[in-house]
């Protein structure tokens, strides 16, 4: 009987599936410090949120009127700019 050595137990997600306008949110990432692990966690995390709910809104957009999509898609891409616009505390 070999032993299983792994620490952690494998938990199934779905794949998900970038948008474009995710990837619009995601870009903006290129402007934050990078320079370390947790350089600029904070902006980072609220775009790759921000990102994220892009791409879910993407995946329900046959569901809204493209008015009421573009709008919203809209607002969460002002919201990015914001994040990234908003100081970068230093380490």
């Amino acid at each position: 009987v070999v032993p299983n050595l792994t620490p952690f137990t494998k938990i199934d997600v779905p794949t998900q599936v970038a948008s474009k306008e995710g990837n619009r949110i995601a870009d903006l990432l290129l402007q934050t410090d990078q320079s370390g692990p947790d350089a600029d966690v904070e902006r980072s995390a609220r775009l790759i949120e921000l990102s994220r709910l892009a791409d879910k809104l993407a995946v329900q957009r046959s569901s809204y009127p493209s008015a009421l999509y573009a709008a919203r898609q809209t607002a969460l891409y002002q919201a990015a700019l914001t994040a990234l616009a908003s100081e970068h505390k230093q380490k």
